[in-house]
């Protein structure tokens, strides 16, 4: 990737294999340096770690709870950052695992289910079994 130094002139990252942060009139850039060490372009250290984007939903959240509850939110938008994407949620989180509503009543599971449940009933079946079998071990 391109990126456009704090002179107009633009470096490209696949060349800069490390980097070191320097402050100078109170902005802190890093300055990126090659295998031998070299430096090879100054950036301002906004341009390596941008900030999180909001991309555009909705899409149909299902919550289970470990006891089978379901909950439904309209997932609005999603907010991207650094740890990854998170939904963006009409109304109040509930309490559960997300999985993702697509056509034809499939479920796409997210975090400890990433899997893809035929119905409902199936990802409800998955949730409620790990949730025994978690209690069964703790006993």
């Amino acid at each position: 990737m391109w990126i456009k130094n704090n002179h107009g002139n633009y470096v490209n990252d696949a060349t800069a294999v490390s980097g070191t942060i320097v402050e100078s009139r109170g902005v802190r850039a890093v300055v990126l340096k090659d295998k031998n060490g070299d430096g090879v372009g100054t950036v301002r250290e906004d341009v390596l770690a941008p900030p999180g984007i909001t991309v555009a939903g909705p899409t149909p959240g299902i919550y289970i709870d470990d006891d089978g509850t379901v909950t439904a939110r309209p997932i609005v938008a999603w907010r991207i950052g650094e740890t990854g994407a998170e939904p963006v949620l009409h109304g109040e989180r509930p309490r559960g695992h997300l999985f993702l509503h697509l056509t034809g009543n499939v479920l796409l599971g997210t975090g400890a289910f990433p899997e893809l449940y035929r119905n409902l009933q199936a990802a409800v079946a998955a949730v409620t079994r790990a949730a025994a079998t978690d209690q069964e071990e703790a006993a």
